[in-house]
C-alpha cells in the first residue's frame, strides 16, 4: 500500500509463522462484529491524519447486514461518500436485505477483483479529489 499513501484500510491483519506459512495469531486489536463502528478505531493513524475531514470517500467491503453500519460515528461522512460491498456466499434467502443494504452484492465467493478495480479505477484517477 506505500505505493498509494492517500489510501487507508482498516482491516484484520493476520501474522503468519515465516517457516511454516500457518498462521499464528493475529495483530490487536482484533475488529469483530461487536466492535465495527468508527469509534473502535480511533487511535489508527488515519483518524489523527491533519486532512481526515478532507476525506470524504469510504470504501465499505462488508459479509454481514450488520457490516453497514461501521461507518457509524465518522460525522463528515455521508451515505453519498460511501460505497458499500456485500458479500454473500451462502444464505440466499438474505439476498433482499443484502440488496438493500449494500451497493453491490457480490455472491459465491468471488474473491476481490471487484473492490480491487475500484480501488485501481481510483488511484489511476488524474482527480485527486475523489481520494
Amino acid at each position: 500500500i506505500e505505493a498509494y499513501p492517500d489510501l487507508y484500510i482498516i482491516s484484520n491483519r493476520c501474522i503468519f509463522d515465516e517457516e511454516t506459512k500457518e498462521l499464528k495469531d493475529m495483530v490487536q486489536p482484533l475488529i469483530h462484529v461487536f466492535n465495527k463502528k468508527s469509534a473502535a478505531f480511533l487511535h489508527t493513524p488515519f483518524f489523527n491524519r491533519p486532512d481526515r475531514n478532507e476525506r470524504k470517500n469510504v470504501l465499505l467491503l462488508g459479509d454481514s447486514l450488520g457490516d453497514v453500519s461501521m461507518t457509524e460515528g465518522m460525522e463528515e461522512k455521508t451515505e453519498e461518500n460511501i460505497l458499500k460491498i456485500g458479500f454473500l456466499s451462502d444464505r440466499l434467502e438474505r439476498l433482499p436485505s443484502y440488496l438493500d443494504s449494500f451497493d453491490i452484492v457480490l455472491l459465491d465467493d468471488p474473491g476481490f477483483d471487484v473492490p480491487y478495480g475500484i480501488l485501481q479505477a481510483i488511484c489511476e484517477t488524474p482527480d485527486k479529489e475523489i481520494l
